[in-house]
C-alpha cells in the first residue's frame, strides 16, 4: 500500500516573510525619524522664540528715559515744589505707561506719594484751589459729617448708613479730611442726595472699615 502524502499544515513562503520584515522596519525607522524631526521644529521654534524674547528685553534695559522721580514725601493735596521731584534716567522697561512727562511744579498730588516713587500722570491735578479739591477725583463730592469720636484720619473708608432705616447709603466712602469734630468724605456725585436726605432726617451712621 502506497503512503499518502499530507500537506503542511503551516507551509509559508519565507521570502515573503523577510519582504515584510524589511518593510516593517523600513515603516518604523521613516515614523521615528519623522517624529525626531517634528520635535526639532518644536524646539527650535521655542528657542528662536526666547531668543527674540531676550534680544527685546536687553533693548528695552539697554534704552533709557528720563522719568519725574520724588525726592520728599507728600500728602494728598499738598503742592509739588521744584525740590520735591528730580528728573532720572531709568530703563524704559522699568517706566509706567503714564509716568509724568512736564514739570509739575504748582500742581497738585490727589494720593499721598513718597520719596522715589515715580510721578505719575493719574496722580496729579492741575487745577485745585485747595488741598481738599484734589483729593475729590471727578465724578464725586465732599459731604461734611459730625463725628462723636476722634477716631478718623485721612484715607480711611467708612460706610454711610442712613440711621432711622439703617440701610447703607454709600459703602466704603474715602475720608478726604478730618476737622475737629468732622470728617469730609468724598461721596459719588449721584449718591450725594440720598446722603443729604438721610442727615435731614435721621441722620447718618458712620461705620469705619478701614
Amino acid at each position: 500500500m502506497s503512503e499518502l502524502s499530507r500537506p503542511a499544515a503551516n507551509s509559508f513562503d519565507v521570502s515573503v516573510l523577510r519582504s515584510r520584515l524589511r518593510s516593517s522596519g523600513r515603516r518604523y525607522r521613516l515614523g521615528r525619524l519623522t517624529t525626531v524631526v517634528a520635535i526639532g521644529l518644536v524646539l527650535g521654534s521655542r528657542l528662536s522664540s526666547a531668543q527674540s524674547s531676550a534680544a527685546a528685553n536687553r533693548d528695552q534695559w539697554g534704552t533709557a528715559a528720563q522719568v519725574l522721580v520724588m525726592q520728599n514725601d507728600l500728602a494728598a493735596g499738598d503742592t509739588i515744589g521744584a525740590d520735591d521731584f528730580a528728573w532720572t534716567d531709568l530703563p524704559t522697561i522699568a517706566v509706567p505707561a503714564d509716568a509724568a512727562s512736564s514739570d509739575p511744579t504748582g500742581m497738585r498730588v490727589s494720593v499721598a506719594v513718597a520719596a522715589g516713587e515715580i510721578l505719575r500722570d493719574q496722580r496729579l491735578v492741575a487745577f485745585a484751589p485747595s488741598a481738599l479739591g484734589a483729593r475729590l477725583e471727578a465724578g464725586y463730592v465732599g459731604l461734611t459729617l459730625d463725628v462723636d469720636a476722634d477716631i478718623y484720619v485721612v484715607g480711611n473708608r467708612v460706610d454711610l448708613f442712613d440711621a432711622l432705616d439703617a440701610y447703607l447709603v454709600v459703602p466704603a466712602a474715602v475720608v478726604v479730611d478730618v476737622g475737629d469734630g468732622q470728617i469730609t468724605v468724598a461721596t459719588p456725585a449721584a449718591e450725594a442726595p440720598n446722603v443729604i436726605k438721610s442727615m435731614s432726617m435721621g441722620g447718618v451712621a458712620i461705620a469705619l472699615v478701614g
